[in-house]
């Protein structure tokens, strides 16, 4: 399965990007669609280089209160930058989730985490 990014002249999708997908199951501890529905987001937002705080806000909404999905997020992003040179448009979307995390940490928008 590929991840379709769409975008500009940037490459729409890096090597790694097509096996973020694939997770065997119970690999993950948090829902594959969240993260992959945020990754998605902030990849676009870049594209479309919209406003970090409304970005981050929405972030923080489509975690809903849990702060592993925006880390898995991040992760999978980094982890996309790893083959191919890191654009300017993956530096803003590493950004956004940053500014999320913040975010989420200054008003207390985590839940507990369940073990």
């Amino acid at each position: 399965m590929a991840l379709a990014l769409g975008g500009g002249g940037e490459r729409d999708v890096c090597p790694n990007v097509r096996g973020l997908v694939r997770l065997k199951k119970g690999a993950s501890m948090v829902e594959q669609a969240a993260w992959l529905s945020i990754f998605a987001l902030v990849l676009g937002a870049a594209r479309d280089a919209a406003a970090a705080d409304e970005v981050s806000a929405e972030v923080v909404g489509l975690a809903e209160g849990d702060r592993r999905v925006i880390e898995a997020a991040r992760v999978h992003l980094i982890v996309s930058m790893a083959d191919c040179p890191p654009t300017h448009r993956d530096a803003a979307a590493l950004d956004y989730l940053d500014s999320a995390l913040r975010q989420g940490d200054e008003r207390d928008r985590w839940h507990s985490a369940v073990t």
